[in-house]
């Protein structure tokens, strides 16, 4: 009957054990993983993750823009327009750096509107009407001469390669000391004459 009663609490105990074992495991504090599942260190803290930076206006998958160029100032080039000289006013310049001992020269010749200077070393009187004396070679094809102030002055007539008179010349002598009348007009005769070499008709000297 003891025997009996020993086996019967044997028993009961080791249910009770198999009930506590499949409630609790094999303890509260067990550091013995069960099966299937990754050892895990007692009160170890968890690493906190880094947070991720917020994205201040920027589009998923765009690309950062660049800062525009400050814009660069721009040039004024400036524009000169070349001014074309007529063929009367580029002989006046080429005789006037020929002949440094005059002053002055004009060059005239009858237009539709009448006579006018249409080249001078004086770019006021181009256009102009002619005075007298430029007037008087271009009708009686004589040349004049007079003196004024110590200066010499010779207008006379302007003839083309072919001996045609095409315009008349003003030449305005610097004052020199021993400067007679007569190697004045010389002179002017030789320029004339190698100014009109160089024009072939009045159209031409017109240009």
């Amino acid at each position: 009957m003891k025997k009996m009663t020993s086996m019967i609490s044997a028993a009961v105990f080791a249910l009770s054990a198999s009930a506590l074992w499949a409630q609790n495991g094999p303890g509260m504090n067990s550091q013995n993983p069960q099966p299937g599942q990754q050892p895990q260190a007692m009160n170890q803290p968890v690493p906190a993750q880094p947070a991720t930076p917020p994205a201040h206006n920027m589009i998923p998958g765009a690309m950062p823009m660049a800062k525009p160029a400050p814009a660069q100032p721009v040039a004024q080039a400036a524009v000169h327009k070349a001014v074309k000289q007529g063929k009367a006013q580029e002989l006046v310049n080429s005789l006037h750096a020929q002949y440094p001992n005059i002053a002055e020269i004009g060059l005239s010749a009858k237009k539709a509107q009448g006579c006018v200077t249409v080249a001078s070393t004086d770019k006021k009187d181009v256009g102009e009407k002619c005075e007298r004396d430029a007037v008087l070679p271009l009708k009686t094809g004589k040349t004049s001469i007079e003196k004024e102030d110590g200066r010499f002055a010779v207008s006379l007539p302007l003839r083309d390669m072919h001996g045609k008179i095409v315009g008349s010349l003003g030449l305005e002598f610097k004052p020199k000391a021993g400067q007679t009348k007569a190697a004045v007009l010389s002179q002017a005769k030789k320029i004339a004459s190698q100014m009109g070499a160089k024009i072939s008709s009045k159209s031409a000297l017109l240009e």
